[in-house]
């Protein structure tokens, strides 16, 4: 096995098709793939024909996912909790600091739009986060649904608890969809600058349909106000993803 190249090559690419979390199990696998290779190579007369016995690869790689499918959905629930929790951190840090007030009796307080923009960041740290999991390459439908599903259940818990807090999931939804059609979920400054504008409209938007004075100025400041959050929270799910990824993809051997 040490000395067949093509033997140790396929036995990398089944132990990264399996996507095992944990790297002990990892190398549990590649020592229990490798022995099978000697043991067929010895019994065979050569390693190409233990090669040639083995079997498809694809459906040896499915069926190793299927073996460890509950470990990987476990470490991806356990991902997908660690970028909302720390989006959402994030997202009310950059609110608290934008609204942080220090009146003339000298003590700290929050202004009065603060539970306002907070909800309006929580939703669209939210929505972000659905879209990122809708568009993820490669595109699976069910998880697409799944994260639909899971937005949509939220929304309507927080009106349930919060009712004034339905109009600010539905501007974070109208947001993110137009984003994703426009592929503007990304902080590049281009794509930067046309979700600022789109926060602007959807803010204006929002307002005028309610029949609220709302001003172009005032809406290119909510925009403003809010684009820290969407930013920070692109930043938080790639870096968790890539972290993710590399769990799976750290060299072995």
């Amino acid at each position: 096995m040490r000395d067949d190249p093509a033997a140790a090559a396929l036995v990398d690419r089944l132990v990264a098709s399996a996507r095992i979390p944990g790297r002990a199990a990892r190398d549990d696998l590649r020592r229990e793939l490798r022995a099978h290779f000697d043991d067929a190579a010895d019994a065979g007369g050569s390693a190409a024909d233990a090669l040639r016995r083995f079997g498809d690869e694809e459906t040896v790689g499915g069926a190793l996912r299927r073996v460890y499918r509950r470990d990987y959905l476990l470490a991806y629930l356990a991902k997908t909790a660690a970028s909302i929790a720390a989006s959402l951190t994030a997202a009310l840090l950059i609110q608290v600091l934008l609204n942080v007030r220090m009146p003339d009796a000298g003590s700290w307080r929050l202004a009065p739009a603060f539970s306002y923009t907070a909800g309006l960041s929580i939703a669209i740290a939210l929505a972000v986060i659905t879209g990122w999991e809708v568009l993820r390459p490669p595109f699976r439908a069910a998880r697409a649904a799944t994260a639909g599903a899971v937005y949509v259940a939220v929304w309507i818990l927080a009106r349930r608890l919060i009712p004034e807090s339905g109009a600010a999931f539905t501007t974070a939804a109208a947001l993110v969809s137009a984003a994703c059609a426009c592929s503007t979920l990304d902080v590049r400054p281009a794509k930067v600058l046309v979700t600022f504008a789109m926060l602007a409209a959807a803010e204006y938007a929002a307002h005028a349909t309610i029949r609220a004075r709302f001003g172009a100025e005032r809406a290119l400041l909510a925009s403003a106000i809010q684009l820290p959050v969407w930013a920070s929270t692109l930043v938080i799910l790639a870096r968790v993803d890539r972290a993710f990824a590399d769990a799976f993809e750290t060299a072995d051997r």
